[in-house]
């Protein structure tokens, strides 16, 4: 995976991790909740189970008394369904038994898991606007606390909506420095104003500078400058901005004179900056520049445990949600991130129009639409396995064979010309871990769709 890939997950150490199979229970009752199951070797769940350390889903009456086993051998994750209601793994319905993939989403009459491996001895760290509990968010905050102190400069890679700009914020708060935090949109700059509005200019500079200004670079002296789509800079702009980085002085249009600055930069984006270098759209010094640091931050995907929670932030006190509207929250791909989320929970606010119960049918199907470069979404995961495997043991009886090699993947992508539903039936796995799988190894679909 390239290393300025804005779908990367953060990591904080470098070299294998150690961690424990886990279960995490996100919804069961008709209440949204959060409590870790570690597997150590086997642990039932039910109804009616005993054990101290078993998942006990005594609130749900769709659950069986003893519904399944989740087995964690040699660090490996299994569930082993035991109940003729089945399991649904991903959307899919498992009637025997299967392998647990990391953010594999697993359900039980209606209460809902995410499957973890957790990073043993992994600190958190409290950072404001930083929310979450998926190891990929912690992770996240760990990093973001290290280096807000530091002076580097850094970029925060990731996709729409996936809150680079909150994490700027950590990163100023973090950093201990007294002047102003100061975001600007770069996409949103025309480009002959740029150079004015970020280093400022002298009253007559140009026509209708009828003032001075002072620029976003001086706004935020002492503290630190966001700029947020940074890909947008003109190019004529770059070396400019350089020149600035490297000497600590800005020269404002019309001046003779430099102004000394003292600014931490973060820039953002969510494009491949070092694809653009390569095309000649983006200054490679200028990128090696503000890349001091780079940090990625995980799509909502990554963080299925977080999207109830965090949606329950936007909605009102008191209200509850189906379990038809929690199984399409949790299989969602949410290719637009936590911005996307946030709008769906105004849109459930708006709709519901006082009712307690929030489902699905408020939404219209809108949860179930096509992700990015993908031809479906949650419903195509769901309709087409169940189409390819009616029993669902289809999909469930390969789920514990090893996952393909790259090699392997890219054969099976030419011989299918990149149709991932042709994939997933092959391989025996959703739609959701065959895009996994595109991402882990930076496949891109069009080669193989000419």
């Amino acid at each position: 995976m390239l290393e300025d890939d804005p779908t990367a997950e953060p990591a904080t150490v470098a070299g294998p991790i150690a961690t424990t199979p886990t279960v995490r229970l996100v919804f069961s009752a008709d209440k949204v909740c959060r409590t870790d199951f570690p597997i150590e070797a086997r642990c039932a769940a039910g109804r009616s189970v005993q054990g101290a350390d078993d998942v006990k889903l005594d609130g749900d009456a769709r659950v069986s008394r003893q519904h399944a086993v989740f087995v964690a051998e040699k660090g490996q994750l299994r569930l082993e369904n035991l109940s003729q209601r089945g399991c649904f793994v991903n959307g899919t319905l498992v009637e025997g038994a299967c392998a647990l993939y990391d953010g594999d989403v697993v359900r039980m009459g209606d209460s809902f898991m995410v499957a973890r491996h957790l990073p043993d001895n992994l600190r958190d760290h409290e950072l404001s606007g930083i929310l979450g509990t998926a190891p990929s968010i912690v992770q996240l905050r760990g990093l973001l606390h290290v280096v807000g102190p530091t002076k580097a400069s850094v970029v925060l890679l990731g996709e729409t909506g996936s809150g680079k700009e909150l994490a700027a914020r950590a990163l100023h708060e973090e950093s201990g420095r007294r002047g102003s935090f100061v975001a600007v949109n770069c996409a949103a700059i025309p480009e002959n104003l740029a150079e004015s509005q970020l280093f400022g200019h002298k009253a007559g500079s140009f026509t209708g500078a009828q003032k001075d200004h002072v620029g976003f670079f001086r706004q935020a002296d002492g503290g630190t400058l966001f700029l947020d789509e940074v890909g947008e800079l003109p190019l004529a702009l770059q070396p400019k901005l350089l020149r600035v980085l490297d000497e600590g002085h800005v020269f404002a249009v019309g001046a003779t004179t430099g102004v000394p600055v003292d600014v931490r930069l973060v820039a953002a984006t969510n494009r491949h900056l070092a694809k653009d270098v390569e095309h000649g759209t983006f200054r490679g010094d200028l990128f090696a520049r503000l890349a001091e640091i780079t940090i990625s931050l995980p799509p909502l995907r990554a963080r299925k445990e977080d999207v109830l929670l965090l949606l329950l932030r936007a909605l009102p006190d008191g209200v509850s949600l189906s379990a038809a509207l929690v199984n399409a929250l949790l299989l969602h791909d949410w290719p637009f991130n936590v911005r996307e989320l946030m709008k769906i929970g105004t849109e459930l606010e708006v709709k519901a129009q006082g009712r307690r119960l929030l489902d699905v049918d408020l939404l219209e199907g809108r949860l179930l639409g096509p992700r990015p470069g993908g031809p479906g979404g949650a419903r195509a995961v769901v309709e087409e396995e169940r189409a390819a495997a009616p029993t669902g043991r289809g999909p469930a009886q390969k789920r514990d064979e090893p996952a393909p090699s790259k090699d392997e993947l890219e054969r099976l992508l030419a011989e299918h010309r990149g149709k991932v539903s042709d994939v997933a039936r092959v391989t025996g796995r959703s739609r959701t871990q065959v895009y996994r799988w595109l991402e882990q190894h930076n496949f891109d679909l069009k080669q193989y769709r000419g």
